[in-house]
């Protein structure tokens, strides 16, 4: 018999202070020797010969103890330009979004850094000479103002095991650093916010390739108990825009040792509980129950709070839902919850 669902973290009132268990991880080993069969070296991926999208997720805690929930992404895959940013206050749940579509550039030819942005301020920087180990994330809109740097001190998840999967009809590649050291700052209004690296962390993904999906659903989760991290990609593909496929579902779950397991799951969205957005026309659930039977696990995800949809001016630049999401349930037989992040894409 399944156990009952756990609220936890989803049934804290709109007005409660935020606590969620932020930090990083503490991994200093080296990432040229991970013991994982991938077929790409990560830092060739950050140079000039891989498009694709670069994003960070940053759950945050200020100096003063105030908790964020930060999203940076920019994407250049000879379709998509465009860069979006948001910041949510997780104790008065306000939401503020920048959204720039065109004028995009990335360059990262060895010797030079990585620059992957929309305009000046707006975009990611390599700091280390590897690209990725040490690097920098802006936002420069006066709506949604900050100035991260991350430090790998975290695990890689490597996504499918090797770091491609099949999304659709074509491959896709990713690799994540799930749980890294950050510092920085936000504003928010006008007051500039310093961070608490202690209790702060940034989940930073980088992904290319053609795929082959018209709508997905990611999450990005992080179990503090035990540290589980979990990627889980759903989607499908419209029969109208390609060959009718198998909906995409599945788990990528990386352990606190840093093994990697890839998993069939079953997902279950609750269409009774949506957000409809008058601007796009489109409708966004936020709960979804995902069984992982190898894991032994059940759970439920939520939203945060509704409105978490980033929008532009609704051209060829598609709008994304990047949402702050609790969860809780069963993992491993056991009670858990965690936090983690939402991506809602319709192409």
């Amino acid at each position: 018999m399944r156990p009952a669902i756990l609220a936890a973290f989803s049934t804290l009132p709109a007005a409660a202070k935020a606590t969620y268990p932020f930090a990083p991880e503490t991994f200093d080993g080296s990432y040229k020797d991970i013991g994982l069969p991938t077929i790409y070296d990560l830092s060739a991926t950050q140079s000039t010969n891989y498009n694709g999208s670069w994003a960070t997720g940053s759950w945050i805690t200020s100096v003063s103890g105030g908790q964020y929930f930060v999203v940076s992404h920019y994407v250049n895959d000879g379709i998509h330009d465009v860069y979006r940013s948001s910041i949510l206050d997780l104790s008065s749940l306000k939401y503020r979004y920048f959204f720039q579509a065109g004028n995009g550039s990335y360059t990262a030819s060895p010797p030079s850094h990585l620059k992957a942005g929309v305009g000046k301020g707006n975009g990611f920087e390599g700091i280390s000479n590897d690209n990725y180990t040490t690097m920098r994330v802006q936002s420069s809109h006066p709506n949604v103002t900050f100035d991260l740097t991350y430090h790998a001190t975290t695990k890689p998840l490597i996504n499918g095991g090797a770091g491609v999967v099949m999304l659709g009809a074509s491959e896709s590649k990713q690799w994540s650093l799930p749980a890294c050291w950050t510092n920085g700052f936000l504003i928010v209004g006008d007051e500039q916010i310093p961070i608490d690296p202690k209790r702060s962390l940034t989940w930073y993904d980088r992904q290319w390739g053609t795929g082959g999906l018209t709508n997905w659903t990611w999450y990005g989760l992080h179990i503090p108990k035990t540290g589980h991290v979990l990627s889980i990609w759903t989607g499908d593909t419209d029969a109208d825009r390609a060959a009718p496929i198998t909906p995409v579902r599945f788990a990528t779950v990386r352990n606190a040792y840093g093994a990697q397991t890839v998993c069939n799951i079953t997902w279950i969205p609750d269409l009774s509980h949506i957000f409809h957005s008058d601007s796009t026309n489109k409708s966004y659930p936020l709960a979804w129950t995902v069984e992982i039977p190898s894991y032994d696990a059940i759970i439920k995800v939520k939203s945060r709070t509704e409105n978490q949809l980033n929008t532009g001016s609704h051209g060829s630049e598609p709008e994304a839902y990047n949402g702050f999401v609790t969860f809780a349930g069963q993992f491993q037989g056991t009670e858990t919850e965690g936090f983690g992040i939402v991506e809602i894409v319709y192409l």
